[in-house]
């Protein structure tokens, strides 16, 4: 069954996949077009001339196979020639390259009006503006810009236009005797960027001059227990001394500590009252205007039975 008509089960099938190359073949070699933006950039100009703006995007429209076209897309460059033109307006055809496969059907605009102006070059005050706020417990004194000025260049209307160079500083950023290194951008008396124009030098250094803040704060001491009182002992008081301590520290610092704790008092094994000498815990950015221990002296006494007489503590054991 399987070998029956077999000549012509073969031709049925190499049919089909010529059917297929055919469509495949033709599929990639029909004509296509297609429109792509390109940016018009001006070639030739003069020295000592400059255009104060930019060119406006070219639609150019392409036609070849369809599969030159989609390569091509990427490689379409619009451009005017300004060779041996002067100042003033002057209208110019806008001219295409294209890659040799593929042919333009259209350019819009044709033409576009090209304005030429003289270079010129004009200093500016740099002016620094501030965002954030000083680094934890310094205040900003002042901020200097190193070179003070910059040399704007460019088109004549855009220099004159450029009436602003800023440098912006995050003050977050800025640290004591280390200056910052920072782009300078120039822009309209609106504020609006103004394009087309060279900074020299493009970046400048600004130093914050900062001044630590010192503060100080009176706060009260707490001891920080641990373990468990034996059953037969009952808490009576803890008292520490001196019970308030002050610090001194940045003054943001200062402000969030509340309290200042000592290390871990043991409860678990006492057998009586006692006083003891403990360190302080100083919270990091802060310092102590005293000693940086206290004395502690807790007062148990032993919980009665429900009956009988009252037992004397037993003494207070040594430090």
């Amino acid at each position: 069954m399987l070998i029956r008509n077999l000549p012509l089960k073969i031709a049925a099938l190499a049919l089909a996949v010529f059917l297929w190359f055919w469509v495949l073949l033709k599929e990639q070699n029909l004509i296509s077009e297609q429109a792509v933006k390109a940016t018009i950039v001006s070639e030739g100009v003069r020295a000592g001339l400059a255009l104060p703006g930019q060119l406006p995007e070219a639609q150019v429209r392409l036609r070849g196979l369809r599969q030159d076209v989609n390569e091509a897309a990427g490689g379409v460059e619009a451009y005017v020639s300004c060779a041996g033109l002067g100042a003033g307006r002057h209208q110019r055809a806008v001219e295409v390259r294209v890659p040799a496969d593929v042919s333009v059907v259209a350019v819009r605009p044709a033409e576009v009006t090209v304005v030429l102006e003289e270079v010129i070059s004009e200093a500016r005050q740099v002016e620094v503006r501030l965002v954030g706020e000083p680094p934890a417990g310094y205040q900003l004194l002042g901020v200097k810009a190193s070179p003070k000025a910059v040399e704007v260049s460019g088109a004549q209307s855009s220099v004159e236009r450029a009436t602003h160079a800023v440098v912006t500083m995050d003050l977050g950023r800025a640290m004591p005797e280390a200056p910052l290194s920072l782009p300078v951008q120039v822009g309209d008396s609106s504020g609006e960027a103004v394009q087309g124009v060279a900074v020299t030098p493009a970046r400048v250094n600004v130093l914050a001059t900062l001044e630590l803040v010192v503060s100080s704060r009176t706060v009260p001491v707490v001891v920080q227990t641990g373990g468990y009182l034996p059953e037969a002992l009952r808490l009576v008081s803890v008292q520490v001394e001196p019970a308030m301590v002050t610090i001194v520290g940045p003054a943001n610092r200062v402000n969030e500590v509340k309290q200042i704790e000592t290390q871990e008092l043991a409860l678990t094994g006492i057998a009586g009252s006692f006083s003891r000498t403990l360190s302080l815990v100083v919270p990091q950015g802060v310092n102590l205007y005293s000693e940086p221990s206290v004395r502690v002296t807790v007062k148990v006494e032993k919980v009665q039975p429900a009956s009988g007489t009252q037992e004397e503590p037993p003494a207070e054991p040594p430090d």
